[in-house]
């Protein structure tokens, strides 16, 4: 069992969870699939195909241009490229994050509306 950071724009928070094995980043995620960003040492996991189905959340993290619609899992990786706990902290990550305001989301959210329809 791993440790991992669960980012979640609608709550505006991020939280310590557990996670077994790789399939469970898709239901953590409420995701049918997922991609992975790079956070230095740390991977983000995010779904897919979030700005396909009208998110009205989003979340940034620096280093990152784009917002990020839903959720993110964050977790590390060995050199074997296996899951294992993050070497950054709950308090690094939640440094890293931001969560834009209510009428930021919704902007963003009409932006993608006009790219994805």
């Amino acid at each position: 069992m791993n440790k991992a950071y669960l980012i979640n724009s609608a709550d505006r928070t991020v939280t310590e969870v557990e996670i077994d094995n790789w399939q469970e980043i898709s239901p953590m995620l409420d995701a049918s699939m997922f991609s992975v960003v790079g956070m230095g040492s740390d991977d983000l996991y995010v779904d897919d195909e979030g700005l396909l189905g009208r998110p009205e959340s989003f979340f940034y993290v620096r280093g990152h241009q784009d917002p990020i619609a839903g959720k993110g899992l964050v977790m590390g990786h060995d050199d074997m490229g296996e899951s294992t706990d993050p070497t950054l902290t709950l308090e690094g990550v939640k440094e890293m994050v931001l969560f834009p305001s209510d009428a930021d989301n919704a902007l963003i959210a009409s932006n993608v509306e006009f790219m994805f329809g």
